[in-house]
């Protein structure tokens, strides 16, 4: 949380009255904030995240007077944000939304529903799927939620076909067989810009856009997904809006300890690639997945990869 920034939350907690307090430069953490939060409306610059969105909807539960939420800028993730407007509406808010603003009525006294089914997250899918690439093995792909709830994830099964992943029988298999060049818009499913641009490499390369948020991430997605392939001898490079990747590549052996700067999704794709070489590699942070699948190494390892945590570099 130290690395990414709360600016845009911040700038809204002003605007409504709130004392902030925090560091400077990459120290965003701690935060001292003193209320109370008296605004009817808030802008939210939407460019980045839609993080801030959501924690403004669901902190107008507190509210007793009308609320709205103006968005600046053209808004990312807006799927997620969809979603807690509908789980605030399914709690007893009355919330419409339009292209560029969030209206909230005060909360109803009793919710209208007290059960949420949580689907699994299917931005996890890309990791077993780029294992079926970088290793050869045969991958099943189990809890998988429907499209309607994959927020945007979803764009990694209809591109599957192109990145040479077809499914017989429940069972993904990969060949570069019939590989085609993609053309990927990520600006609902940035989470997907390190494994998919992997997956891209190893197919048939292409081009992700609408990717310049994934710069706000733990890391900046866009230069350090860059710099992870690269030290698997898979060459990308940045644009302005996300990364051209070539295709018809293979993994290469890293020449020296892997670095994932802090990242979850980044040491999970390193893990992955890892898993197709034939000589051990030692990847930076082992518990790094933990953030967003913490059973991940465990089921790696249940299905025959050695997976170790060292305290030292061996080599």
């Amino acid at each position: 949380l130290r690395r990414r920034s709360f600016k845009v939350m911040l700038d809204a907690l002003e605007q409504a009255g709130v004392t902030v307090s925090h560091g400077i430069g990459p120290e965003h953490l701690p935060v001292l904030i003193q209320g109370p939060f008296e605004a009817e409306s808030v802008t939210v610059d939407a460019t980045a995240s839609s993080q801030p969105i959501t924690s403004l909807l669901i902190a107008s539960a507190g509210r007793t007077a009308p609320f709205s939420i103006q968005l600046k800028g053209e808004a990312v993730s807006t799927r997620h944000a969809a979603l807690t407007a509908d789980l605030c509406g399914w709690f007893g808010a009355d919330v419409t939304p339009d292209e560029r603003s969030y209206s909230i009525s005060p909360w109803a006294p009793e919710p209208r529903a007290m059960e949420i089914d949580v689907v699994s997250d299917a931005s996890m899918m890309a990791f077993p799927l780029l294992a079926a690439a970088s290793t050869g093995a045969t991958v099943q792909l189990l809890n998988s939620p429907s499209k309607d709830d994959s927020l945007g994830h979803e764009l990694l099964l209809d591109l599957a076909s192109s990145l040479g992943l077809s499914v017989s029988e429940g069972s993904w298999r990969w060949s570069a067989e019939h590989v085609k060049p993609c053309d990927v818009d990520l600006k609902d499913g940035n989470d997907l810009i390190t494994p998919l641009s992997a997956l891209l490499a190893l197919s048939g390369g292409g081009i992700v856009r609408g990717a310049a948020h994934a710069a706000h991430k733990e890391s900046n997605r866009l230069n350090r997904t860059v710099d992870l392939l690269a030290q698997f001898g898979l060459v990308s490079e940045v644009t302005p809006d996300g990364l051209r990747i070539e295709g018809g590549q293979t993994v290469q052996q890293p020449t020296g300890p892997v670095q994932t700067c802090g990242d979850h999704r980044m040491h999970m794709t390193a893990l992955v690639l890892s898993m197709g070489l034939r000589q051990e590699v030692l990847i930076i942070g082992d518990e790094l997945h933990a953030v967003a699948d913490p059973k991940a190494v465990e089921r790696w390892q249940q299905v025959g990869a050695r997976v170790e945590t060292v305290l030292h570099q061996p080599w």
